[in-house]
């Protein structure tokens, strides 16, 4: 009877990553489109005066502190006390390869998104140098896909409910964060940073899909150790 239950968990959540990158993937191209026709322009105007309104030394401190958590230094930073971590407790020792997988396809497909739309990036109040061009925010999209994996490693390793859920919490805020970060400081327009947000869902859906499915498939059964 367990191993039923657990046979469903799996197959719900298969289904559940494959509708979430085909969501992901027809929104980032419906953005995409409409961004060609200016559609965005009235939500990029007004996330960028509520930017400008909310700017104060403190939380432009703040935020320059929280847009860094979007760079690849900490990145790497974090992803070698990752794998550390998980050494040491000699538990997952494929968990390091995944995240370097998945943050390294993420950072392609990036280039490629932005070499391909090639927008200009925002040039009245910017307030951080950046050299790549707009879209889709490249600090939005790497940071849903490596704090989101973090998100899903925690909910298969820890066994405590309140601090699966605290965790995720925690990390959702820092995504958001993160997200609106760009907009306050003028490195991205919002619908380059909603864009990047849908892009990292999509790519992390895929992947983890498709990284269960060989898991699955190796396995020859429907369930997750």
């Amino acid at each position: 009877m367990n191993n039923l239950q657990l046979n469903w968990k799996l197959l719900f959540l298969i289904a559940f990553l494959g509708i979430g990158s085909y969501v992901a993937i027809d929104g980032f191209i419906e953005m995409a489109e409409s961004m060609s026709e200016d559609e965005f322009i009235n939500l990029d105007s007004h996330a960028a005066e509520m930017a400008l309104a909310m700017r104060t030394p403190p939380l432009t401190k703040f935020f320059h502190f929280i847009t860094a958590f979007g760079n690849w230094q900490v990145f790497v930073s974090l992803f070698v006390v990752f794998t550390a971590g998980f050494f040491i407790s000699n538990k997952h020792f494929k968990a390091p390869l995944i995240v370097g997988g998945l943050i390294s396809g993420a950072g392609v497909v990036m280039y490629v998104l932005k070499d391909l739309f090639d927008r200009q990036r925002p040039s009245i109040d910017v307030l951080v140098n950046a050299r790549l061009s707009s879209f889709p925010s490249g600090h939005s999209m790497l940071s849903v896909v490596f704090y989101g994996f973090m998100i899903f490693l925690v909910w298969r390793v820890v066994e405590n409910r309140f601090i699966k859920w605290l965790f995720s919490l925690m990390l959702i805020l820092l995504i958001l964060t993160i997200c609106w970060s760009r907009v306050y400081l003028g490195a991205h327009y919002a619908s380059d940073v909603l864009a990047g947000m849908i892009a990292g869902i999509g790519w992390l859906c895929m992947a983890l899909l498709g990284y269960l499915i060989v898991k699955m498939y190796k396995k020859k059964k429907l369930y997750i150790q």
